[in-house]
């Protein structure tokens, strides 16, 4: 059964998908919010592995009291509509029994912290060296514990993969070399608590989708590289300005424009060139006339 509880950030009541929530239902955007915090309590409570089947858009609407939600659901990535039903992506990461169990890992490692480095007064006598190495061994087996239960989840290495099309667009699938990479990433914690942001942050990239001058889209091989994800989280691939907006089409139609432009500039200074030299030999002409005459 579902803990009482679900994960919301908080600044997701502000982000693009709730704005555009908001912006497309003609409704304030805390009112959808509030319907998105709704759903993900209904996906908690009823949705135990990320699927409900025989519920439709519509029986979705009405469960959450507003027609045409679940439609910007499904437009704003949220929610897959199905065959026999529907699904919430990325189910495993956000709302399992082993995500909450990373987030109270996380919280009792913060909480930990905060006692050891912020004092309540210099009557507060200090942690000493062993109790610190106590509460680090502690939180060192937390972390590993939580991290085991998502490494042996039948499912999370498709998480990870269903993550990354739906961010990209892209149709992939789980292979032997695939496996392999994923697994030396998951040693890495900072990769382990890091991989979706750097894909949230890596779908905003027009290169990394495609718009560059090969073509070249990003695939999952390329992200499980070791330093793919360092290096989209320092905007080594972020949209440089005037660049972004422009599709391989667009940017072969720039170039050609840039070309044809500079083939007319060049002309017309040489015409003025010529111009000029015609102008100064008619007045050298008219200068040998008169001193002639």
């Amino acid at each position: 059964m579902a803990q009482e509880w679900i994960k919301v950030e908080k600044a997701t009541a502000r982000k693009p998908e709730v704005l555009r929530i908001s912006s497309a239902l003609n409704i304030h955007p805390d009112h959808a919010f509030g319907l998105c915090v709704r759903f993900w309590c209904w996906c908690d409570d009823q949705c135990d592995i990320g699927h409900a089947c025989g519920v439709t858009l519509v029986t979705l609407d009405l469960i959450l009291g507003h027609t045409g939600f679940a439609t910007q659901l499904v437009k704003a990535g949220w929610l897959n509509e199905t065959d026999d039903g529907i699904s919430i992506p990325h189910f495993e990461y956000h709302l399992s029994q082993s995500s909450k169990t990373r987030a109270q890992s996380a919280i009792r490692k913060d909480r930990s912290r905060s006692k050891r480095d912020i004092g309540h007064g210099d009557s507060v006598t200090k942690a000493g060296p062993d109790k610190i190495r106590e509460e680090k061994r502690r939180d060192i087996e937390q972390e590993a514990s939580a991290s085991v239960a998502v490494a042996t989840h039948p499912q999370w290495q498709e998480t990870i993969l269903e993550y990354f099309d739906a961010t990209f667009g892209t149709t992939s699938r789980i292979t032997a070399k695939r496996k392999t990479q994923l697994n030396s990433r998951w040693k890495d914690q900072w990769w382990q608590g890091n991989w979706q942001a750097a894909l949230d942050r890596g779908g905003q990239s027009a290169f990394l989708r495609g718009v560059n001058d090969r073509g070249w889209i990003i695939d999952f091989e390329f992200f499980l590289k070791p330093d793919t994800a360092t290096k989209i989280l320092e905007g080594k691939y972020d949209d440089r300005q005037g660049t972004a907006k422009l599709s391989n089409a667009q940017a072969r139609e720039q170039r050609n424009a840039d070309s044809f432009q500079w083939i007319i500039d060049g002309a017309e200074e040489a015409r003025r060139i010529a111009d000029g030299n015609g102008d100064r030999a008619s007045t050298a002409a008219n200068v040998l006339v008169e001193d002639g005459g």
